[in-house]
C-alpha cells in the first residue's frame, strides 16, 4: 500500500511539472515571438529610414533585403518547430509581405521620398503595433 501512495505521488508529482512545463514553454514561445517581431519592426523601420531621399547602390538594397527576409524566415521557422500557433505564423506571413512589398517599390524607385516615407513609416508601425498587442494578449491567456 505505501508503494502505492508513493507511486501515486510521484506520478502526480511528474504530471504537475509536466503541466507546468507546457506553460513556461507557451509564454517562452510568446516572449520569443515578441522580441522577434520587436526587432523585426526595428529593422523595418530603418530599412526605411535608409533609403529615404538618397540613393543607395543596388547591392546594397538587396543585402539589407536579404538580411530582413532571414529574419523573418527564422522567426516563421521558431515558430513552426516551437508553439506553431497559425495565428502568429500567418501574422509574421502578413509583415513579410509588407517587408517585401516595400522592397519592390524601392527597387523600381530606387530610393522613398520623405512624404512616401512618412506614409510607409506609419503603416509599418501601426501593423506592427497591433502584431506586438496581439502578443501581449497571447502573454496574458498563456497565464
Amino acid at each position: 500500500m505505501e508503494r502505492y501512495i508513493k507511486r501515486t505521488c510521484s506520478a502526480a508529482i511528474l504530471l504537475l511539472i509536466l503541466l507546468s512545463g507546457c506553460s513556461l514553454l507557451k509564454d517562452t514561445t510568446s516572449h520569443l515571438a515578441y522580441r522577434q517581431l520587436t526587432e523585426l519592426k526595428t529593422f523595418h523601420l530603418g530599412f526605411i529610414d535608409h533609403f529615404t531621399e538618397e540613393e543607395r547602390d543596388t547591392t546594397e538594397m538587396n543585402e539589407m533585403f536579404a538580411e530582413g527576409r532571414l529574419m523573418f524566415d527564422e522567426a516563421i521557422e521558431d515558430e513552426k518547430t516551437g508553439a506553431n500557433d497559425n495565428l502568429r505564423l500567418n501574422t509574421f506571413s502578413i509583415l513579410l509581405e509588407q517587408f517585401t512589398r516595400d522592397y519592390e517599390y524601392l527597387k523600381k524607385k530606387k530610393k522613398y521620398t520623405e512624404p512616401a516615407a512618412g506614409w510607409l513609416k506609419e503603416e509599418v508601425e501601426e501593423n506592427y503595433t497591433l502584431a506586438l498587442k496581439g502578443e501581449q494578449l497571447n502573454k496574458k491567456e498563456a497565464k
